[in-house]
């Protein structure tokens, strides 16, 4: 994925292709342009880096409760009932995961 620095820097080249350039590379460096600035946009409106963050978060939590549970270890090595614990940790993760994911919505969805 193309770095926000790199970004910028195409950003700030555009103008002088515009000036330097004959007039079909001009159209071409335009329309450029404006793809860039609707994927910048995008990006900030969806938040797609936190959104991946958040769910690569859940995923390795969902995991290590799986390892925890397989091998009895942590809260699962004293429990009566590991079953009902594994499912109560898995709900509890998945609900965080999904409270974390309305207030990401909520957020984005209020006016500024």
């Amino acid at each position: 994925m193309i770095s926000s620095f790199t970004l910028i820097v195409i950003s700030v080249l555009f103008p002088f292709g515009i000036t330097l350039l004959p007039l079909q590379l001009q159209i071409i460096n335009v329309v450029a342009a404006m793809v860039i600035a609707l994927l910048v946009s995008m990006s900030m409106v969806f938040r797609y880096k936190e959104q991946w963050v958040n769910y690569r978060l859940t995923a390795e939590l969902l995991k290590r409760e799986k390892l925890m549970y397989d091998t009895k270890t942590g809260k699962y090595s004293k429990s009566d009932t590991p079953e009902q614990e594994f499912i109560n940790g898995i709900e509890r993760i998945i609900s965080n995961e999904n409270t974390i994911w309305l207030s990401a919505i909520v957020t984005r969805q209020e006016p500024r």
